[in-house]
């Protein structure tokens, strides 16, 4: 496994498909649509917004249609991942404990349950054709024990060259243990880390 660590703002992540070898981004010709960065804007995403929009990118270059979001909350990135299946053709869905139904775009299916009801959540995936994933997002339980549950049941999902993007792997916050759990090895993937707002870490399945 080859772990591409570089940081957002002064350089790329080596190696990742969107950037040449020159360090340009040739995804460039892929924008975010202006009412998805208009919602990002007025609910507040700040700084989030560039990043969102580098997961959008990828999310867009790579066909990543069919998307399961664990963690919704706000909605921030739930609008950004819901619109990009939408634009795909795709799936999309969205796992939270929490009531928040309402911040699902039409297109997407809202499940109101934990993480760990794996039967409930994979029962919602195969009615809508989604029993393969091409992306899956955890942002949920932020101890390092749940991300690594959350990885360890919904990563085998995950087609061949597919990808896991994992939020605030870099945040220095004793209640997040994002950076203890990206801090290993994954074997049978290539592991990429963005170190810009919180960080963002991202696997893409050999």
């Amino acid at each position: 496994m080859q772990d591409k660590t570089k940081g957002w703002d002064t350089s790329p992540v080596e190696g990742f498909p969107i950037w040449t070898h020159n360090g340009e981004r040739h995804t460039k010709h892929i924008v975010m649509p202006e009412a998805t960065k208009k919602f990002l804007i007025d609910h507040g995403a700040g700084p989030t917004v560039g990043l969102l929009e580098i997961m959008y990118q990828i999310v867009m270059h790579e066909n990543l249609a069919q998307i399961l979001e664990l963690g919704t909350a706000q909605g921030i990135s739930t609008r950004v991942l819901c619109d990009a299946a939408e634009q795909l053709s795709g799936g999309f869905v969205s796992v939270d404990m929490g009531g928040f139904a309402n911040v699902v775009p039409a297109f997407g299916t809202f499940v109101q349950a934990h993480t760990g009801k794996y039967d409930v959540i994979k029962a919602v995936l195969d009615a809508k054709g989604m029993d393969q994933l091409d992306c899956l997002f955890i942002d949920a339980d932020h101890s390092a024990s749940a991300i690594q549950s959350d990885f360890d049941m919904y990563g085998p999902l995950v087609r061949r060259g597919g990808i896991v993007f994992f939020h605030d792997i870099c945040v220095m916050d004793p209640e997040c243990e994002g950076p203890i759990f990206w801090n290993q090895d994954f074997p049978g993937w290539e592991k990429f880390t963005i170190t810009w707002s919180n960080g963002l870490g991202i696997l893409r399945k050999k």
